[in-house]
């Protein structure tokens, strides 16, 4: 075997050994990425679902709107940061704010997501 041979020996497996690492790396922060994602669609869903409830109370004339949005936020897990209502009686929006995703805290980054929705009764054509 010549001395060139003997240098080169082992360096595939280095190679490999690096290449695995940095595979492993992009994983990591793919599912990173995956778990901010999915949390900020949780939150942009119940901030939906809380102004659909709030509208349906102004609508049905049931109850406050705002109180309504507030258990509906509490029931989700998230919290009702600003609730408005415009308009007039027959032709209204409702806007909501909620915050959510927990406490927790992945790779330094943390899970809070915070989203707004409307929902109402659009004025006429």
């Amino acid at each position: 075997m010549t001395s060139r041979g003997r240098a080169e020996r082992g360096v595939a497996t280095g190679l490999v050994a690096a290449g695995l690492l940095l595979l492993a790396g992009l994983v990591a922060a793919g599912m990173v990425l995956l778990v901010l994602q999915i949390t900020a669609h949780r939150v942009q869903g119940a901030a939906d679902l809380v102004a659909l409830t709030a509208a349906q109370a102004k609508n049905l004339g049931t109850g406050e709107p705002c109180a309504a949005a507030s258990r509906a936020a509490t029931a989700d897990d998230v919290t009702l940061l600003d609730c408005r209502v415009g308009g007039g009686e027959l032709a209204f929006v409702v806007t909501v704010t909620v915050r959510g995703g927990g406490e927790r805290i992945l790779f330094g980054l943390p899970l809070q997501q915070q989203a707004a929705a409307h929902a109402g009764v659009p004025a006429g054509p």
